[in-house]
């Protein structure tokens, strides 16, 4: 045991090897709940690796107790949404696409949420697909169970961690169609890209993924807080330490991105896992909104109004400060199931 311990300790904290060790020289001590915790970030990077498969196996047999751990958040929740987009003061064309899904499921209410923000002169046709190709690949999480009379979550495995994989697989699913769709069209990736935020909401959970600047706001007890990391060149700088928030906002470089969907065979993807709670507000939207209406005022505006009146406000507010660029919301509100 000693001898495993130091051979662990031997590699680096952030090799993928170390790590697989650590989970397993963890499950040896019997601290099952710190072996799922890093087991359950593996997973997410590396779902087809076989020491991941034999990990899994090793968790809910030898020891069942982490089974239930496993499983996903009992925790019902009813949601209601909204979505609009515009087209903005200054341009002629809506580049963006939004959608929004919600089912009743006996685990409580399921949604989908997505936002694309495609850059002309294709832009129009980049987030269409994408969204479609997004909403298409996580159908499987409305399939209705026959034997029930309501729609039950499903999936593969019930572990949330196969949510936030899912989710991250839509997306590079989203961007290869994209990529491929650009290669046969003659066009490029500035002219056919596009951002990309998506969420699903479960349970206690939110499961938010993006590529580009887009972004999601996880608004609670009226403190605004951004779920999802800008792949901007100000955002880089501002995480730099070289440039502020305020002067990255009026920043000439600001609409750069660092990182779109379509630009390369494949993409990275952020994902993010937020626990939520009755009250939550989940915003996502493009930088046409977050670019010209601060945090505070997101915030305030979800906070005062229902889903549907709330995206109208946003997007007044929007086109109030000029209207620049193309303006899309989705707001979701969580809120407790009424007996």
């Amino acid at each position: 045991m000693l001898r495993d311990i130091k051979e662990a300790l031997r590699l680096s904290p952030d090799d993928f090897n170390w790590q697989v060790r650590q989970v397993q020289t963890l499950l040896h001590l019997g601290r099952n709940d710190e072996a799922l915790s890093i087991y359950n970030r593996l997973k997410i990077t590396n779902p087809g690796d076989l020491r991941i498969q034999t990990l899994a196996s090793t968790l809910t047999k030898i020891y069942p107790s982490t089974q239930s751990s496993m499983k996903k958040t009992t925790s019902i929740y009813k949601l209601t949404a909204a979505d609009k987009t515009d087209v903005g003061r200054q341009r002629d064309q809506n580049e963006d696409c939004a959608y929004k899904r919600i089912e009743a499921s006996e685990e409580g209410d399921c949604g989908l949420f997505i936002v694309a923000d495609g850059e002309k002169p294709y832009g129009e046709v980049a987030s269409r697909l994408t969204v479609e190709v997004i909403s298409r690949a996580l159908d499987s999480f409305f399939k209705p169970l026959p034997e029930h009379a309501v729609k039950k979550l499903y999936y593969e495995d019930e572990s949330s961690n196969d949510i936030a994989s899912s989710l991250l697989h839509a997306i590079q699913e989203a961007n290869a169609s994209l990529y491929k769709n650009i290669l046969e069209s003659g066009a490029t990736e500035r002219s056919m890209g596009t951002t990309c935020i998506a969420a699903v909401l479960h349970g206690a959970n939110a499961y938010v993924a993006n590529v580009g600047d887009s972004r999601a706001y996880l608004i609670r007890q009226g403190q605004v807080r951004q779920v999802s990391q800008d792949h901007s060149w100000v955002a880089e700088q501002v995480r730099a330490g070289l440039l502020t928030e305020e002067q990255a906002r009026v920043h000439g470089q600001r609409n750069v991105i660092t990182r779109c969907m379509g630009a390369h065979s494949d993409v990275e993807v952020d994902v993010f896992t937020e626990t939520v709670q009755e009250g939550d507000v989940l915003v996502l939207c493009t930088d046409g909104l977050s670019g010209v209406v601060s945090d505070e005022e997101i915030g305030s505006i979800v906070q005062q109004y229902e889903p549907e009146e709330s995206v109208e406000q946003l997007i007044a507010h929007a086109n109030e400060k000029g209207g620049p660029v193309n303006i899309t919301a989705v707001v979701a509100r969580i809120s407790p199931i009424k007996s």
